[in-house]
This record gives structure tokens, sequence and C-alpha cells, in this order.
């Protein structure tokens, strides 16, 4: 393995979620993974289809990864303290 596939490897893909209060649910996108929007009830939900998701969009965008591919998913809740 080169030292380029070993850091492709080890990228941690920064993802973040966002709390739709509208549509009541969860959105997620990434600067690192063009083109991924996705949406889910819950936090769990959403990170399921991402393990999916980021496999898939980065393979249709033609971006090279090898085995697992690591992320982390950051949330961002808005609310009102009455």
């Amino acid at each position: 393995m080169s030292l380029l596939d070993f850091r492709r490897k080890l990228k941690k893909i920064d993802v973040l979620a966002e709390w739709d209060s509208e549509a009541k649910v969860w959105t997620a996108t990434s600067n690192d993974v063009p083109g991924l929007v996705t949406e889910a009830d819950t936090l769990d939900e959403l990170a399921e289809k991402l393990k999916v998701m980021i496999p898939e969009m980065l393979e249709a965008n033609d971006i090279p990864h090898i085995g697992g591919i690591p992320f982390s998913m950051r949330s961002e809740l808005e609310a009102v303290a009455l």
C-alpha cells in the first residue's frame, strides 16, 4: 500500500446533521462528499443511512477509497428557550 493510499484510508469524513423543524427530520450534508444530502427521523437512522451513502457517493464522484471510511457526524439544533 502506498503512502497516498494509506492517507486515503485514514481520512475521516466530516458530516453536519441539522434538525429541520418544519419537516421534523434530521438532514445530513458534507463538504467532503460532493452531492451528499440525506434525511432521517433520528440521528441513529441518519448514521445508518450515511454508512451506505458515503461510499456510494464517493464512487459516484470517482473519489477513490480503500476499506472502511471513518466519518464523524456533528449535530446542530436551534431552539428557543421560554
